[in-house]
């Protein structure tokens, strides 16, 4: 999914939300992940986003699309959280956003960026998570535990003044 933002100061940002699922039974998986990686981080770059979420984005993935990301980035490397936590990963353009933090809590991160020049003064909390659908009850309200946690955490936290952007998948 990509989006596009328009903040109180008519300044645009926009953002990238895959879910990247590994083909698990090919004997060309190599291959097919080379292939896929490389399509996927070529996809990224046509959008120019300025973030980007990606889901189930194994080591593998995650080495060539960072690579590829900053090959071609023209002028704007992206900067990004390694994968080593449930394979949610963010990438983020350091000429655009100062790093902040990122936080790790169970299924889900919040990276939380600062805005440089247009966005300046700005801050963001970005959520990408693994949201959890029911296991036996088609109830969602009463099964979605990590959105009850995301919630919390959000709350507990002092983001009143921060933009705040959830990506799942």
């Amino acid at each position: 999914y990509a989006y596009s933002f328009k903040d109180d100061r008519n300044s645009y940002y926009s953002q990238v939300d895959y879910s990247l699922l590994p083909s698990n039974n090919d004997d060309n998986k190599i291959k097919k992940q080379n292939t896929r990686a490389n399509t996927i981080a070529q996809e990224l770059l046509e959008l120019k986003a300025d973030i980007i979420c990606l889901q189930e984005c194994v080591q593998d993935d995650f080495t060539i699309i960072s690579r590829l990301l900053n090959k071609y980035s023209n002028n704007s490397n992206y900067s990004g959280g390694n994968n080593r936590f449930n394979q949610l990963v963010f990438f983020w353009k350091k000429d655009k956003f100062k790093h902040l933090k990122l936080d790790n809590w169970n299924n889900f991160k919040i990276l939380n960026l600062e805005g440089k020049d247009d966005f300046n003064d700005k801050k963001f909390a970005i959520v990408n998570a693994h949201l959890k659908g029911p296991e036996n009850d088609t109830d969602y309200s009463k099964n979605n535990t990590n959105i009850i946690e995301i919630k919390t955490k959000l709350k507990e936290t002092d983001y009143n003044n921060y933009i705040k952007l959830i990506c799942g998948d």
